[in-house]
C-alpha cells in the first residue's frame, strides 16, 4: 500500500500547520485542531467529529484557502490503537477535502507511520 502521507516534501502549499511534538493526549490533539483550523462551536473532542470537520473544511474556510499538515512526530504513538485511528482519519482527509493538500511526517517516521496505519486497517476490517 502507497501511504498518502509526504516524508521528505519538495514544497509546501498553503497555510502550514505544524503539529508540534510530544502530543500524547487525545484531547490535546482535539485541541490543537480545533484551535489550529477554528473548527466551529458544535465540535465534539472526539475521533467521529474530528474526520467530520476535517472532511467539511471548505464550509467555514474561505474559497482558495488550503493547508498542509505537518507533524514534528507521530502523535500519539504511545497508544498505538490511537494513533492508528488518528492516521486512517488524516488518510480520508486528505483524499476527501480539497482543502488539505498534503499531510507531511518526518522522514525518520516513515515505517512507523506505515505500519500504524496498516495495523489499524487490518484490525478494522
Amino acid at each position: 500500500m502507497e501511504l498518502p502521507f509526504e516524508f521528505e516534501p519538495s514544497n509546501l502549499s498553503g497555510t502550514i500547520i505544524t503539529v508540534p511534538a510530544g502530543v500524547t493526549e487525545k484531547n490535546a490533539l482535539f485541541s490543537f485542531y480545533a484551535d489550529a483550523f477554528n473548527f466551529p462551536e458544535y465540535f465534539g473532542f472526539n475521533w467521529d467529529a474530528l474526520e467530520e470537520c476535517l472532511r467539511d473544511l471548505e464550509n467555514w474556510h474561505p474559497e482558495g484557502q488550503t493547508f498542509s499538515i505537518v507533524h514534528q512526530d507521530i502523535p500519539l504513538i504511545s497508544s498505538p490503537h490511537d494513533a492508528g485511528v488518528y492516521l486512517a482519519i488524516l488518510q480520508v482527509a486528505l483524499a476527501e477535502e480539497p482543502l488539505i493538500k498534503q499531510v507531511v511526517f518526518p522522514p525518520k517516521d516513515s515505517e512507523v507511520v506505515q505500519s500504524l496505519l496498516l495495523g489499524f486497517l487490518k484490525n478494522e476490517i
